[in-house]
């Protein structure tokens, strides 16, 4: 009778059954599998700008040591806050296509004063577009410009090599605009708008 009380089974006169065994623990679920993490952006091969968005004195040196001095790092765009335009003075990002960071510097000619962007390449490569030199539709003299940004490649650039996933948009806020993009070979312009 004391069984019957201690078990805690029915009445004492039922047969008492085998004892069942406690179930099986159940495993713990294996911990979910830590995220991938995001990719890491492009190693910058170029100092940053200031925290006031001025150039630091190391990228500005590049630039003149690039070009002999030819060209003068100059921030002589302003943000355009109704158009969402912040227009720093550089944009850093991969502009060829190689997996890592360019830098594009809003420049001037030291000597004619026209304005325009020098692109250093992670390879140590510059390049220079307007300030004197004639790019496509944009001329010589990019002063006309009061927007500058990095966007996306259409399907329609033509590239003989790695596809760059940015190139630098310039525009004259509602007018003409274009896309300077590396095709392989060089910087070349794409006409956006009129």
């Amino acid at each position: 009778m004391l069984l019957f009380l201690l078990l805690g089974c029915g009445a004492p006169d039922q047969e008492l059954g085998a004892i069942e065994a406690a179930p099986e623990p159940v495993p713990a679920a294996a911990p979910a599998p830590e995220p991938e993490p995001a990719p890491e952006p492009a190693a910058a091969a170029f100092p940053a700008p200031a925290i006031d968005g001025a150039p630091s004195p190391e990228l500005s040196a590049q630039v003149s040591t690039a070009f002999e001095n030819r060209y003068a790092v100059t921030c002589w765009l302003t943000p355009i806050h109704h158009f969402n335009a912040e227009n720093p003075c550089v944009l850093e990002d991969d502009f060829d296509g190689d997996g890592k960071a360019d830098a594009a510097v809003l420049v001037a000619d030291s000597s004619t004063k026209k304005h325009g962007v020098v692109i250093l390449r992670s390879n140590g490569e510059a390049s220079v577009i307007g300030a004197g030199h004639a790019t496509g539709n944009g001329g010589d003299d990019f002063k006309w410009m009061d927007i500058w940004r990095a966007n996306p490649l259409p399907e329609s650039a033509k590239v003989d090599g790695p596809r760059p996933a940015l190139g630098l948009h310039l525009e004259k806020s509602e007018s003409a605009s274009g896309l300077v993009y590396w095709n392989g070979e060089a910087f070349v312009w794409l006409q956006q708008g009129d």
